[in-house]
């Protein structure tokens, strides 16, 4: 409505915020029984994250490719609204409102896991983003962007549910490395994958890029989620019985 610079100034002023509370952060050193510091090889970490447990196993897979699935969205949401006719001044209350979407599932995601069971959780987490990526491409304005909040939604719920499962099942001597890691995976994944999804938005229109990350959402419910759902439903039944 003002000026760009403006946002700009802001937006400057807030990464000079970050930087300086970034450089009081002190990271507690790490001891054990002996009282004496020590190194973990990255070989354990592995072996204990991807031979052992098969929960946590899906669960490092599953951590980076459900970020991912939310992530490519985010860059794809301004020409969508654009596309739909939305308002410049409209971007900042829907870009709060995706926030906010993200943030309401952190607050709920262990009631609604608690409540509903680690099963019903999961499945969330695997079928909003089907709903969302499809809902955009195939609805029209607002509707459209309605259904763009359920990846959100899912990304919030992503961000405690699984990721509460592998710092459960993670020692603390090594837990930091363990979620370095599965940010390592995400940030790899995009960087394969994200020029694509650019180039098939800019070659083909974002209704073909919103299939395809609808397609690739619904792969992953069968290929990553159904087997981490598998494995949590045999830990189950061997605690019942």
């Amino acid at each position: 409505m003002w000026s760009f610079e403006i946002m700009i100034l802001v937006q400057s002023a807030v990464a000079w915020a970050c930087l300086i509370l970034a450089l009081r952060l002190v990271e507690p050193p790490y001891r054990d029984q002996g009282n004496s510091e020590r190194r973990v090889q990255i070989t354990k970490i592995l072996r204990h994250l991807l031979r052992g447990d098969p929960v946590l196993r899906n669960v490092v897979v599953a951590i980076p490719l459900y970020n991912l699935a939310s992530f490519h969205v985010a860059w794809l949401m301004q020409p969508y609204w654009e596309s739909r006719g939305i308002s410049l001044a409209w971007f900042g209350l829907l870009w709060f409102s995706q926030s906010a979407a993200v943030a309401a599932a952190n607050q709920f995601g262990f009631r609604i896991e608690r409540r509903q069971g680690a099963i019903f959780a999961l499945g969330l987490i695997a079928t909003l983003p089907v709903i969302g990526h499809f809902g955009m491409a195939w609805m029209q304005g607002w509707v459209g962007i309605a259904m763009g909040l359920l990846i959100f939604v899912g990304r919030g719920l992503n961000q405690v549910i699984l990721v509460n499962a592998l710092n459960r099942r993670v020692p603390s001597e090594f837990r930091a490395s363990a979620n370095s890691f599965t940010s390592f995976l995400f940030r790899l994944s995009f960087i394969a994958t994200g020029p694509l999804i650019g180039y098939v938005a800019q070659t083909q229109g974002l209704e073909i890029a919103l299939n395809v990350l609808g397609l690739s959402s619904l792969a992953l419910f069968f290929l990553v989620m159904l087997p981490l759902i598998q494995s949590v439903q045999s830990i189950q039944q061997r605690v019942v019985a």
